[in-house]
């Protein structure tokens, strides 16, 4: 298919299963949104080494909460995040992380940033002003999110956040966190998700320039890093070592404007802190995000040209009771 005789579409339905050269990088500009049509009684193999994200496998994980549930069942996240010029970023990562079910999110910031930070903070998210990343006590939390608009950090906060790292406890490393991991060239273990967009990935592995396909460059990814990763996109690829290359179909252009990677990684981590797996709930996050975009602008309340991050986070109950409509 040469590009001066392609069609650009929005949507491609597709019965039964989704064609592998669907999936290809040069094809998402051609074919747009992909929508498969399950046929009840057909079954079709999957696409080798590929899976496509559709609610119908979400379901599951949605399911309603026992009657008995409180709090501290439903985990409590640590997010390092925001900083001066940059707090809405802790703020959106923060409340999204709430809205994906956590039971409890406290953020740590700095404390001249504190009285800038605390008075716009939801008031179920609790904010803790701490002299150094090292005064956080780490046995508190059953997961951390931590970078979403941190900047530089100094020598004593980068060790701290190479310690919360090394502890084994779920983290969700974001934004600034990655470019940390890439200066100081971690290794970011088996208990870590990884969410790069193209730019954040390139500083990750030096050598993804020699790749032109994304799938090429996630699996690059997987044979240096153990983590799970999130590799954000047009069609967001979230993967895991011995795991497929799981493909995400929801979402619109409307998503390229700031602060909905904050969201997303809120999501996710909100998700993690309850117990889910990393690839769960990076599945998770990413078809809840794409979907609570676009039923922002279906209901009209947003365009491709105006929909925000928070129009995104504001529509993620939608989504979620949408997606978990067999469940309740």
């Amino acid at each position: 298919m040469t590009q001066q005789n392609a069609v650009e579409v929005y949507f491609t339905m597709c019965i039964g299963a989704v064609k592998q050269g669907l999936l290809e990088d040069d094809a998402t500009l051609f074919a747009g949104r992909l929508v498969c049509i399950d046929l009840p009684g057909l079954h079709v193999q999957a696409l080798p080494a590929t899976e496509l994200i559709t609610s119908s496998r979400l379901t599951k994980f949605l399911s309603a909460r026992p009657y008995t549930d409180y709090k501290n069942k439903r985990g409590h996240i640590g997010v390092i995040a925001g900083s001066e010029g940059m707090l809405g970023a802790a703020r959106l990562c923060c409340e999204a992380a709430l809205r994906a079910g956590a039971g409890l999110v406290t953020l740590h910031v700095h404390k001249n940033v504190y009285p800038l930070i605390a008075p716009s903070m939801p008031p179920e998210i609790m904010v803790r002003p701490v002299d150094s990343y090292a005064d956080i006590s780490i046995r508190t939390f059953s997961a951390f999110l931590i970078g979403p608009g941190i900047g530089s950090v100094s020598e004593e906060d980068a060790e701290a956040i190479r310690l919360i790292l090394e502890t084994g406890t779920p983290t969700v490393l974001d934004a600034d966190g990655l470019n940390l991991a890439a200066a100081m060239q971690w290794n970011l273990g088996e208990h870590v998700l990884a969410t790069p967009h193209h730019g954040e990935i390139r500083r990750l592995l030096p050598d993804a320039d020699n790749y032109a396909i994304r799938a090429d460059i996630a699996d690059c990814f997987l044979a240096e890093h153990e983590a799970a990763l999130v590799y954000k996109g047009a069609r967001t690829i979230v993967t895991q070592r011995g795991k497929p290359l799981f493909y995400n179909i929801t979402g619109d252009p409307g998503m390229a404007t700031a602060g909905q990677g904050d969201v997303l990684a809120g999501i996710c981590g909100g998700f993690i802190s309850q117990g889910e797996s990393l690839l769960v709930s990076a599945v998770l996050g990413v078809y809840l995000c794409g979907r609570a975009s676009e039923m922002a602008i279906s209901a009209g309340e947003a365009t491709q040209q105006t929909l925000t991050a928070g129009d995104t986070l504001r529509h993620l109950p939608s989504a979620i009771l949408s997606t978990a409509r067999l469940c309740y």
